[in-house]
């Protein structure tokens, strides 16, 4: 039998009635903003802000910092490492969603859940480290204009930060000055949030350069910090930008404070190696720090870091002109340096302008192929290396032929007996090669067999066999996969023979110097001296041929030299050596003019007199030669071409005021002149056009078929043939094409500003209210959808706040128009 307690019952009637009452969000009650905070808190917040956390760890934890370039601000390591916290900030995202949509306390304009700006604020955060930078911003502002300081302040530079991170400096530079005077104001300047501020302004002034701004604000930031650790690496940094600035003192006196900090040992180790560079000019005496870099490695505890040291040599070694003794470190660095493939990118390229300042250009091209290979994609500069790269290619391969045919041509001259000799000591060298190169093969292969005993292994388990576990064997795959077959895309059938790499063959052998100084690599069977002969330019025909090969290498490299390297010094001798060859060929006139041009605006008159003379002499018919011996010729053939230029102005006239026999007339009247293709062009296609709409289609359709024959490289060349294969099919009136050249600009005052393209990306955005829908019921819906059906496709969903009562729930992103629908 149940005994019945009015008391009981009573009490737990009303605290069912009081917990029913605090559910609401429509209510400003002490129990119903109690109730929505603590369940804000407990139910969501907590557990989104400690993934959040969570995701930042892993952030920090992935970041590697270069420190031969000035650390960043900010450790947030790449774009591909920032993949791997993806799925703490939708937790972080998703969570604070919910909080909002179940607890948020919005009533006539007022938030009274007190806890529902963080929730804010810590979607925003999720956004931009997600790289959803539009959506970042459009919630920072929302946090900024919906909520007090200091958060509001705070949410303002983080606008300035995503401005900044999204390359709009003026928009950055702009909110930085809101967010200092709104921080200045309320006397902020020395709590987290001016910190911050400092950070952030820092990190963006030294991405735009303005290093001296940035210094300032890096000082600032410093002085704030209270962590020693985190103190000594912004210390750090700022002594690295006073020596980038070429300020030693200021960059001594920071790195002696970051050994006061006691930094870790990585800090530590290149704090002293940068120590070392900001006191070669104070001591006058490079010797000192070459003894300090010795001495450090005969120190056990520096042994990991034996590349960086040699590589530190290395550059101590170039600041007193010694090139052999710095070709020599850098490459030990190359040697000690297996597993750090930015410090191995780093020494090649540094023996690669080694090589270039010393004009090999063939070993200077394969170093810059070895670089290419380790320097990260994301490195500073990289599109510069690799323009050096496209260049240095071109300049060793004439370079290179210049060097193989004067070596054949010499021994074309040497007797029988006397070139026997010098061929049999050339295969007997070639055979050494290849007995090295099998031999580095072996070692290659026994050192892949080791991997799974090496430390990697070990560290994942004594039965970890599987390839894709060893990420050294991974590294060492690639590296050889890219020596032998080049950076090839990952596609089907990729072995293909006629299939090319996107970038050259690497010539480094794996851990040491490229291969082929002044030969190629030796790859196959050893040749034999009846297989060399061939090669020999013997006859007076294969001599001609052999001679023109060099002539025709010393103009490209003029070329190189003046047009891609901007180095008319080098360009003079290319271009000297190619006019003094005993061999011309059809642009040895060109060469000349470029030469005389040259040494004309190096003001030596005399030299370029000399040349005018030669060139007048040996080519006297050349246009180059006329532009010096019969100037009046020259302005002659301009005067014509103005006439020209003329006519085809009033024939288009006449064809737009549908004048077509004029048009005709016009261009009988240039028929006799010597014009260039494309204004000939340009009169043969304006009469087709006219001749068709005389009616005398097949004429019109002749002159197209010799536009086509005879035009091709110039402006009418593409659109007469699609022209003729309109005409072939019997167009309407409509579908012929208006003249080409000095067509009147046409502007429609309607155009808009927006174009649509089905081609480029495309969004999905649905406009939720949130006073008629549950949004948060919409977004899981769309990710349920988006887990079941469009898993593959790797989509994201991202809430926006558009203003106080709409959001726009967003599905991105869709590559085209096709697949959006």
């Amino acid at each position: 039998m149940i005994n019945f307690n009015p008391i009981r019952s009573g009490v737990l009637l009303v605290a069912i009635a009081l917990i029913a009452s605090g559910c609401s969000t429509q209510r400003n009650t002490w129990l119903n903003r109690n109730f929505h905070q603590v369940n804000a808190w407990y139910n969501g917040l907590f557990n989104a802000q400690a993934s959040f956390n969570q995701g930042m760890r892993v952030l920090s934890d992935e970041h590697n910092d270069n420190f031969d370039q000035p650390l960043s601000i900010f450790r947030y390591a790449t774009a591909n490492q920032r993949q791997q916290i993806s799925s703490n900030m939708q937790t972080a995202y998703t969570k604070s969603s919910r909080v909002v949509a179940r607890h948020s306390m919005f009533i006539r304009g007022v938030e009274y859940n007190r806890l529902i700006d963080n929730a804010y604020f810590l979607i925003a955060k999720s956004h931009f480290f997600r790289d959803n930078y539009i959506q970042a911003l459009a919630t920072f502002q929302y946090v900024t204009n919906s909520f007090p300081p200091p958060l509001a302040y705070e949410s303002l530079v983080w606008q300035a930060k995503v401005a900044s991170f999204m390359g709009n400096a003026s928009e950055a530079n702009r909110l930085l000055g809101l967010s200092f005077s709104a921080i200045e104001r309320a006397g902020l300047l020395q709590s987290s949030v001016g910190r911050f501020y400092h950070f952030v302004a820092a990190d963006h002034f030294i991405r735009h350069n303005r290093i001296a701004d940035a210094l300032v604000n890096l000082q600032s930031a410093a002085e704030l910090t209270r962590s020693r650790k985190e103190r000594a690496r912004l210390t750090f940094i700022l002594g690295q930008h006073h020596y980038s600035l070429g300020n030693l003192a200021k960059a001594r006196e920071h790195f002696e404070l970051v050994l006061d900090l006691s930094p870790g040992f990585h800090l530590g180790f290149h704090t002293k190696i940068n120590l070392a560079f900001a006191s070669i000019g104070e001591d006058g005496d490079p010797n000192i720090i070459y003894g300090r870099m010795q001495n450090m490695l005969r120190q056990r505890q520096y042994v990991s870091q034996r590349d960086r040291i040699y590589y530190a040599i290395g550059v101590l070694a170039l600041a007193k002109n010694d090139s052999t003794q710095a070709k020599e470190m850098f490459r030990q660095s190359v040697r000690f340096g297996s597993d750090n493939e930015i410090r191995k990118g780093q020494a090649y390229y540094r023996l690669a302008q080694v090589y270039l300042s010393e004009n090999d250009y063939i070993n200077a091209s394969n170093y810059y192929d070895s670089a290419m290979v380790f320097i990260p994609a994301e490195t500073l500069g990289r599109e510069q290396m690799l323009l050096m790269q496209s260049i240095l290619k071109d300049l060793a391969q004439n370079v290179a032929v210049i060097q193989r045919e004067d070596s054949l041509q010499r021994l074309a001259t040497m007797s029988e007996a006397e070139r026997n000799i010098r061929l049999g000591e050339i295969v007997a060298l070639i055979g050494e090669r290849l007995q090295a190169d099998r031999q580095t093969g072996a070692d290659q292969r026994t050192q892949f067999r080791g991997m799974q005993a090496s430390p990697v292994a070990g560290a994942l388990g004594a039965d970890v066999e599987w390839y894709f576990y060893n990420t050294t064997a991974m590294r060492q795959g690639r590296l050889e996969f890219a020596r032998r077959f080049g950076n090839r895309p990952l596609e089907d059938m990729w072995r293909l023979s006629n299939q090319t790499t996107d970038e050259p063959i690497v010539a480094a052998q794996i851990g040491n110097e490229p291969v082929g100084q002044d030969e190629e690599a030796p790859t196959g069977e050893l040749p034999s001296i009846e297989n060399l002969m061939a090669d020999l330019p013997l006859t007076p025909e294969m001599l001609t041929i052999s001679k023109e090969k060099v002539a025709d290498a010393y103009f490209a490299k003029g070329l190189i030299f003046k047009d891609r390297m901007q180095d008319s010094l080098k360009a003079v001798v290319a271009f000297r050596n190619m006019v003094n060859y005993d061999q011309s060929t059809d642009d040895t006139p060109t060469a000349y003019f470029y030469l005389i041009r040259i040494l004309e605006a190096q003001g030596q008159h005399n030299q370029a007199n000399q040349y005018k003379t030669h060139l007048i002499q040996r080519f006297p018919e050349s246009p180059f030669a006329k532009i010096f011996s019969q100037p009046e010729v020259l302005l002659r053939a301009q005067e014509l071409r103005d006439q020209a230029q003329q006519r085809y102005q009033n024939a288009y006239l006449a064809f737009t005021q549908q004048n077509f026999q004029q048009v005709v007339d016009d261009w009988h009247a240039t028929e006799s002149l010597e014009l260039d293709d494309n204004i000939r062009g340009q009169f043969d296609y304006i009469k087709s056009l006219a001749l068709y709409r005389m009616g005398k289609t097949d004429e019109a359709m002749q002159m197209l078929e010799q536009i086509v024959a005879n035009r091709e490289g110039s402006s009418v060349h593409q659109v007469a043939g699609q022209l003729l294969e309109v005409l072939r099919r019997e167009p309407t009136l409509a579908e012929i094409e208006t003249p080409i050249g000095n067509q009147p600009e046409v502007f429609d005052e309607a155009i808009s500003l927006f174009r649509f393209n089905p081609n480029q990306v495309h969004f999905f955005i649905l406009a939720v209210s949130r006073g008629t829908t549950d949004f948060s019921t919409i977004t899981q819906a769309l990710e349920r959808l988006n887990q079941d059906d469009f898993a593959a496709r790797r989509l994201s969903i991202s809430n926006v706040f558009l203003s106080q009562d709409t959001h726009l729930i967003t599905v991105t992103s869709f590559p085209d128009k096709e697949s959006a629908m």
